[in-house]
Order: structure tokens, then C-alpha cells, then sequence
């Protein structure tokens, strides 16, 4: 590759960037709101779940809210049926980071978190999904 190419390269890149950064504005809807909401009220942890990509994205995603002032931590969805289900608590929400071909492990926290009422759980669980 020479210099014009990788310059090239490098433009249309950016110029995909700003196209997808334009469109996040569409993001902003109830469903965004609903997760800042629950977020806000957590009286306990904010735990990011997720498993394979996905538990880069919810271990940066906890990291995040953690370092702004947000108790937060992360329980990989595998971990979770191998002990790490004890670190969360009746008024910790959870967000699960998940690919929407499904990955099974997210089950199993969600089964746990039913010892809670039903309703209330739905309230506090929020995905993010491709």
C-alpha cells in the first residue's frame, strides 16, 4: 500500500464513522430513556453481563459507569452458574450485552434474578443487542 492509498483508506473510513455517528440520533428514544431511568434509581449495582464479544463490550460498558460515579461490576454470563451469581443482589439491575442470535449462559442469570417478583426484575433488566 502507498501513501495515497492508505490516506484513501483512511477517509472513507471516517467518512462510514460520521455517517453511523449521525444516526445514533435515532437511538434516543423511550426505550434509551427507560435504561438511564433504571439505571438512576438502582439502589444497589448496576451489573453488565454478557459472554463471548459481548463481555468485552459490558466489561468496558461497567468499567465506564463504575469510573463516573455508578456502582457497577461485571459477571461474565458463563462465571455466573460457577458461583459469581452470589455478587448480585435483590436491587442491583442488570444489563445484558448480548449477540441477538442468542447466547444460552444469559439464561441462566435471568433465572436467578426471578427469586425476586417478576415484575420488579423486568423493571430493572435492560439488553443491548446487535
Amino acid at each position: 500500500m502507498n501513501k495515497s492509498n492508505i490516506i484513501s483508506v483512511a477517509k472513507r473510513v471516517l467518512a462510514i464513522e460520521l455517517q453511523a455517528i449521525k444516526t445514533l440520533n435515532t437511538s434516543f428514544d423511550n426505550n434509551f430513556y427507560n435504561v438511564v431511568k433504571t439505571i438512576y434509581n438502582t439502589k444497589g449495582k448496576t451489573i453488565v453481563t454478557g459472554v463471548v464479544k459481548s463481555s468485552h463490550i459490558g466489561n468496558k460498558i461497567s468499567a465506564t459507569l463504575s469510573s463516573t460515579g455508578t456502582p457497577s461490576h461485571f459477571v461474565h454470563a458463563t462465571e455466573a452458574s460457577h458461583g459469581d451469581l452470589g455478587s448480585i443482589a435483590k436491587n442491583d439491575s442488570v444489563i445484558a450485552v448480548y449477540d441477538i442470535t442468542g447466547d444460552a449462559d444469559m439464561v441462566i442469570i435471568a433465572k436467578f434474578k426471578t427469586r425476586e417478583l417478576l415484575s420488579e426484575f423486568i423493571k430493572k433488566i435492560s439488553a443491548i443487542s446487535n
